[in-house]
């Protein structure tokens, strides 16, 4: 079985995305993989969207985060 290959940062940098795309894979990414997102890449989505959209994504990232744990910890 052909495992799907990982969404990477070369990905987060093809020319297929627009800078408010950019922006949010790597902050999805990084939510997702460390937890931690660096202060810049915050930074940068505020710039991009403004305070309430920013947390908003956060937000968004966060609760389908928690669902995959929810459903795995559950083996659903």
């Amino acid at each position: 079985m052909r495992r799907a290959r990982l969404f990477g940062k070369e990905d987060a940098d093809s020319a297929l995305f627009n800078e408010e795309e950019r922006a949010l894979i790597t902050l999805t990414d990084q939510s997702t993989r460390r937890v931690e997102v660096d202060a810049d890449v915050i930074d940068h989505i505020k710039r991009l969207f403004g305070e309430a959209q920013t947390v908003e994504a956060v937000a968004t990232v966060a609760a389908y985060n928690m669902v995959s744990c929810f459903l795995v910890a559950l083996a659903i």
